[in-house]
């Protein structure tokens, strides 16, 4: 299709450029019958000349009458030659400013610029003198002219609009970016907060912060949201030891890698895990729920695991339900078993490591970066000048009461004077006006009645 209209394009500037030849040409013997006809003109004089010469020496002597119609005539041809000549002069220049023009040497023309191109090109072979060819081709010229000026400052408007709205999203772009990077600063200041709480010790909680980011970052998961789920776990895990609440962590965020899920999800599913150790049992609440709702086979697994802790005979689920029943599914000794089989279960057939080449799982590995990153630049000086920062404006604020007694009187005492103004002059003219009006309403009313 693309050739078909490329070859319409050349065929249409091939018709083109013959026409222009054409009417070129056509130009040319215009002028060279009026090169001719001046020239024919020039030649009548000569002779009329060399006649008036031969009769003073040959024929007839002419009555005083005669002489004079003769010189009359004689004048009168020379003046006619004379303004064919002007004409004919004047013409050519005429013409040769219009081609001059950027019309017949621009390629790709407007449409509106084919149109004067034409009316132009009908002018030259019509127009009889310059100011017929004036008059014939003015009026289309300006009318292009303005439309280009209107185009290129409606171009210019664009341009400076496109700009202005680059600059503007530029500024808001970095204004959110700052924002982002404070707010994932202050949040994993929270979470350190709370690992530390939840730790023995300042080594301790750098460990556990570390772990949560090496898996995140392996697992493609939320950092933020990891971070503040291990911490609860950390907090409420009772009698587990420190290894088997990371492994429950991994058994939980390896699952929720392989059934792709969201970080509200996921954080269902840790809030759950966390509750189990919390209370020390695992009840039907928190395993059916709330687990069971976005890991469909927890029940199965939390089976498997009773009966690898000891807890049932045979492991099947009525066997786990039954043990769930009388509060015997205790926590400490299936949690850890459980975190192994939900492991076992995502790296089965390899569908871990298949998903973990997802475009979701690079994805939120790239946003895993860039909070590590942010975190990083927050707690450098950044956190500190900005508490600084902080502190100071908040004393400044605090502080100058004074001052902002002062601007509040300033401001109410400003809305007071336009308001009085409002009343005691806006108010009174305006009424004065509508009175006006209405009278001259009245009086239109009262003619319109007399003169309908």
């Amino acid at each position: 299709m693309q050739i078909v209209k490329k070859e319409q394009e050349k065929r249409e500037e091939t018709l083109a450029r013959i026409e222009e030849k054409r009417e070129i040409e056509a130009v040319k013997r215009s002028l060279e019958a009026d090169r001719i006809e001046a020239k024919r003109v020039k030649e009548r004089k000569r002779i009329l000349e060399e006649q008036q010469t031969k009769a003073s020496f040959v024929g007839p002597q002419l009555t005083e009458f005669q002489e004079q119609q003769r010189k009359a005539r004689v004048k009168q041809e020379q003046q006619t030659n004379l303004a064919e000549e002007r004409r004919v002069k004047n013409l050519n220049k005429e013409i040769n400013r219009l081609r001059s023009l950027n019309l017949f040497h621009k390629q790709n023309l407007t449409l509106q610029e084919r149109e004067v191109k034409q009316v132009i090109k009908k002018a030259i072979l019509n127009a009889k003198n310059a100011d017929e060819l004036k008059s014939m081709t003015q009026s289309h010229i300006r009318n292009l002219n303005s439309l280009k000026k209107q185009n290129f400052l409606m171009e210019r408007m664009k341009s400076s609009s496109k700009q202005f709205a680059g600059n503007m999203i530029g500024a808001f772009a970095i204004a959110a970016g700052a924002r982002n990077i404070v707010q994932v600063g202050q949040d994993f200041e929270s979470v350190r907060n709370t690992m530390l709480a939840v730790s023995s010790t300042a080594e301790e909680s750098g460990e556990n912060f570390k772990f949560v980011q090496e898996e995140s970052y392996r697992l493609g998961l939320g950092l933020k949201e990891s971070a503040k789920g291990f911490a609860k776990m950390a907090a409420a895990r009772g009698d587990m030891s420190l290894e088997d609440t990371k492994q429950a962590f991994t058994g939980i965020s390896e699952m929720s890698t392989l059934l792709g899920l969201s970080a509200d999800e996921s954080s269902r599913a840790i809030n759950a895990l966390q509750q189990m150790m919390s209370k020390g049992v695992v009840s039907s609440e928190e395993l059916k729920l709330q687990m069971g709702e976005v890991l469909p086979n927890a029940i199965p697994l939390m089976a498997k695991a009773a009966k690898r802790a000891g807890l049932s005979v045979n492991g099947t689920v009525k066997e786990m339900m039954e043990l769930q029943k009388n509060g015997q599914l205790i926590s400490s000794k299936v949690l850890p078993f459980f975190a192994e089989e939900l492991s076992n279960a995502a790296r089965a057939n390899g569908g871990l490591e298949k998903a973990m080449l997802d475009n979701r799982v690079a994805m939120n590995r790239m946003l895993t970066a860039y909070q590590m990153a942010a975190d990083t630049f927050f707690k450098t000086d950044v956190e500190k000048g900005l508490t600084e920062f902080f502190n100071n404006s908040a004393d400044m604020i605090k502080n100058n009461e004074i001052l902002w007694k002062s601007l509040g009187k300033i401001v109410g005492s400003t809305l007071s004077g336009i308001a009085k103004i409002i009343k005691y002059v806006v108010n009174p003219f305006v009424s004065a006006m509508s009175s006006v009006f209405n009278f001259l309403t009245k009086i239109l009313n009262d003619f319109s009645v007399y003169y309908p």
